[in-house]
């Protein structure tokens, strides 16, 4: 049964430079279809599925435009076995470092927490201008 992929990350290089940040990758169930044919519409369930995962963390309070939130998705014809998925995302994404999601509330609570983190480093810098 094939599954697919969804990949966040920010188009913003400021935050694309902050150590150790990369982005998130959630594993989206199936079952998709894997014919050549049917690839547009699926891809366009993909990224509905996806979506839902942002709106519930706009529907929390974080502002996507702000972090310059973007996604690409992608199939998964063969789905990493069960304890496996975090191991799929490393060697799957070999360039990058991103990190699995475990569900809608995990990419909110990252995402938050990743707001909270630039404004206290704006907070930081704002204070050292002051200074």
């Amino acid at each position: 049964m094939a599954c697919a992929w969804a990949c966040y990350h920010s188009r913003c290089t400021d935050i694309q430079r902050r150590a150790g940040f990369d982005g998130w990758v959630a594993i989206l169930e199936g079952p998709y279809d894997t014919d050549d044919q049917a690839w547009p519409q699926e891809q366009q369930r993909i990224r509905l599925a996806a979506r839902s995962l942002t709106r519930h963390a706009e529907s929390s309070g974080v502002d996507l435009e702000r972090l310059q939130l973007t996604c690409s998705v992608g199939l998964l014809l063969e789905p990493p076995p069960a304890g496996d998925e975090r191991v799929w995302c490393i060697e799957h994404f070999a360039s990058k470092m991103y990190d699995l999601l475990t569900d809608a509330a995990d990419l909110t609570y990252r995402l938050l927490a990743l707001e909270e983190s630039l404004r206290e480093d704006l907070a930081c810098q704002t204070g050292s201008a002051a200074h």
